[in-house]
């Protein structure tokens, strides 16, 4: 009976980190100037995918000089798409 439950406990987990895809990941961003430099760094904000168009609008906005956001995962690697060119 013990095995029973500790086997049932492991399923369990496992079905959770499975149905984690849809947890929000956390996120940085480096806005830079036409000449590549950094003018402004954010670190550890989170959205989902949705948002993502958001989040660069905003961050575009608050520096006039801003020509494109690069975001990073927590890794550090450029998400899909990245960099992003500010309208």
């Amino acid at each position: 009976m013990k095995r029973f439950i500790l086997c049932a406990s492991v399923l369990g987990l496992l079905a959770a980190c499975q149905t984690g895809s849809h947890v929000t990941q956390h996120y940085s961003a480096e806005a830079m100037n036409a000449k590549g430099q950094i003018v402004s760094k954010k670190t550890n904000f989170s959205f989902n995918k949705e948002g993502q168009d958001l989040a660069v609008q905003t961050i575009c906005q608050s520096q006039r000089n801003t020509h494109s956001v690069v975001v990073k995962n927590r890794l550090g690697i450029p998400v899909e798409g990245s960099p992003f060119k500010c309208r």
